[in-house]
């Protein structure tokens, strides 16, 4: 019998040992983690620049896939319940994302929105400044469209206009990523926003921020270092959609014209559009129809085969490319851009 208590003596011993040793293994929930937080950009763009500031503090999801489409995107069920769960929505703003005030009211979200053009200069479309100097001139064209963009306003003070009839996007123009030096404007609306909703990390998102910033500063001397590389004559874009309106402005290339009017790439052109475009092609000597990976090519084959030049597959514009693509990344895009002009142009 005593045999007996001491041998549950001594497991009984062992038990409470063991418990004791798994105590404090476990965490208590007075040391848990917090949770990380959650970002939602509406375009792959955006959420490639903010997740560079990003790192690995802050997930940064998106709405329009790689490869889509803003102008056209209709968001789907998981877009409502990735909105509902962030705790900050990454706006381009200036009309771009004509979705998104019902998205976000749909999806009951208490996120913080932030636009991430706020304080720069928003430029008019390029393509109307030119269709206006087409009627005015009669499509004269011996000399080159040099005037400077119309700034209409700040982006987060000015109200940009509302859509024309069968247009989903007004006179603004919403493409300002294709200046990197408002990509750098971005960057630091982004670091900034992450600042104030993650103040513990602060460092971390100043820091990459900063590496960031030098990145692009490189990047924008490239482009004008490359476009320089083009014979003067001939830096001269047609485009699918008016999606160069900035990269034109800064990096000193001109719009002849663009395939699809208004800004976007859901309006079809009519006959007499077509027909002034394949005019104005032939007078400035045009040497490509640069088509993006965004929008279709329908109509740029249709205006080629009447003015002789070459459609040209394609500039990434409103969206990054695929993983494993040149444009996978902002700089990627803007690099692959660059070549894809360079070719096309010399």
């Amino acid at each position: 019998m005593r045999k007996i208590q001491v041998f549950i003596t001594g497991s009984f011993a062992r038990l409470i040992a063991l418990i004791a040793i798994a105590s404090l293994a476990t965490p208590t929930l007075s040391h848990a983690q917090p949770k990380k937080l959650t970002a939602v950009a509406t375009i792959t763009i955006i959420q490639d620049i903010a997740q560079n500031v990003a790192g690995d503090k802050i997930e940064v999801g998106f709405l329009v896939p790689t490869d889509g489409d803003v102008h056209q995107f209709e968001p789907t069920p998981a877009d409502v319940r990735k909105i509902a769960q962030a705790d900050l929505v990454l706006v381009n703003g200036v009309g771009l994302e004509q979705f998104i005030d019902k998205l976000i009211a749909n999806a009951g979200t208490k996120a913080k929105v932030i636009t991430v053009s706020q304080g720069l200069p928003i430029q008019r479309f390029l393509s109307i400044n030119v269709r206006a100097a087409a009627t005015d001139t009669a499509l004269s064209t011996a000399q080159p469209n040099t005037a400077q963009p119309d700034i209409l306003g700040i982006s987060g003070s000015y109200q940009c206009g509302t859509p024309q009839p069968g247009a989903d996007i007004g006179e603004c123009d919403p493409h300002l990523w294709q200046n990197v030096t408002n990509a750098i404007v971005y960057t630091l609306n982004i670091r900034d926003a992450f600042i104030a909703a993650d103040p513990a990390d602060a460092d971390t998102f100043n820091i990459n921020a900063g590496k960031y910033i030098a990145r692009l500063q490189k990047l924008d001397a490239d482009l004008f270092m490359g476009i320089a590389q083009i014979p003067a004559a001939n830096r001269v874009l047609v485009t699918n959609h008016d999606a160069l309106g900035y990269y034109a402005t800064r990096y000193g290339l001109q719009l002849a014209g663009v395939v699809l009017p208004g800004g976007t790439s859901s309006q079809d052109p009519s006959p007499q559009q077509l027909a002034a475009l394949i005019t104005a092609i032939k007078a400035k000597n045009v040497k490509a129809i640069f088509l993006e990976n965004v929008s279709s090519d329908k109509f740029a084959q249709q205006i080629a085969s009447g003015s002789n030049v070459q459609v040209v597959q394609a500039l990434y514009t409103d969206a990054l490319g695929a993983p494993g693509t040149p444009g996978e990344t902002y700089i990627g895009m803007m690099t692959a851009n660059l070549k894809t002009l360079q070719d096309a142009l010399k």
